[in-house]
């Protein structure tokens, strides 16, 4: 997950107060600070088992559902519900429970498909991706 790198940075800086929202939370295979503060802030989760799986790569669906909740956690006063339209020939791919991250992170102009027509939802989510929607949050909040 090493994708996690630009969100653990922002709260290493703590320009936006983070640190005061932390409670306790903690993975058996992995002893990141960081990770855990954002288990804590309920922006990342772990796998079904209770591990983190700090070296599976994360999913494009994740990575926005990641993205959405970090708006959410930081009070992002832009966050827009989606319209209920069809925005991706393979919408149908994206999880359930993505849906609506997907969507919102479309809508607000943080994730956009791989092209105009295609989202990718199970494809990689890469480092280049990762650092331009969180500059793309971070901006827009």
């Amino acid at each position: 997950r090493s994708t996690l790198f630009p969100y653990t940075t922002l709260f290493r800086s703590d320009e936006k107060g983070l640190r005061n929202k932390y409670v306790s939370v903690s993975f058996p295979d992995c002893g990141y600070n960081e990770v855990n503060f954002l288990a804590a802030a309920g922006i990342v989760q772990g796998m079904d088992d209770g591990s983190f799986a700090p070296d599976k790569s994360i999913t494009r669906e994740e990575a926005a559902a990641i993205l959405y909740r970090m708006a959410k956690f930081l009070g992002n006063k832009t966050i827009i519900q989606h319209r209920d339209a069809v925005y991706y020939n393979d919408e149908n791919e994206i999880s359930d429970w993505a849906v609506n991250a997907v969507k919102s992170m479309y809508e607000m102009g943080i994730m956009k498909g791989i092209n105009d027509y295609d989202f990718s939802p199970k494809g990689k989510y890469t480092v280049e991706q990762a650092i331009a929607t969180m500059l793309r949050l971070y901006e827009c909040g």
